[in-house]
């Protein structure tokens, strides 16, 4: 037997922590919450293995999608870009609001390309500000 789940994934912006989300009509999205590990070996204690402790955490995320010219959680992300601002991203793996994350972050670069008379897509790269905290809204 082959399990099977169906998930519908939905990422959402917005210009504050508890004001109007967006949803952002991404075609793929990813969150990524990193730690650096600093190896603080002790030569006198270690029996000789290695020992390490956690230091900096860190998260970004990537969207990919399509354009959408009257796209409000786009026009938060470019204007965040624009002028230098942060915005709060909600990250839902099933949809279900309260399963997810929620992180301010910086955009670091939203990226729009296509030929002409094409399709115009749309690649957005966030960088974490602040910890990731639970999507309760």
């Amino acid at each position: 037997m082959t399990a099977t789940a169906t998930y519908v994934k939905k990422v959402y912006v917005g210009a504050t922590t508890s004001g109007t989300f967006e949803e952002i009509p991404a075609n793929s999205a990813s969150l990524n919450i990193g730690t650096e590990i600093f190896d603080d070996t002790n030569f006198a204690n270690n029996a000789g293995y290695r020992t390490r402790v956690y230091t900096l955490a860190d998260t970004s995320a990537t969207l990919e999608g399509f354009w959408v010219e009257s796209g409000a959680a786009q026009a938060i992300i470019r204007n965040a870009q624009i002028n230098r601002t942060t915005v709060f991203f909600k990250y839902l793996p099933n949809g279900v609001v309260g399963e997810g994350l929620k992180i301010e972050m910086l955009v670091e670069s939203f990226n729009q390309s296509g030929d002409v008379g094409g399709v115009e897509t749309l690649s957005v790269s966030l960088q974490g500000t602040a910890a990731p905290t639970a999507d309760n809204v």
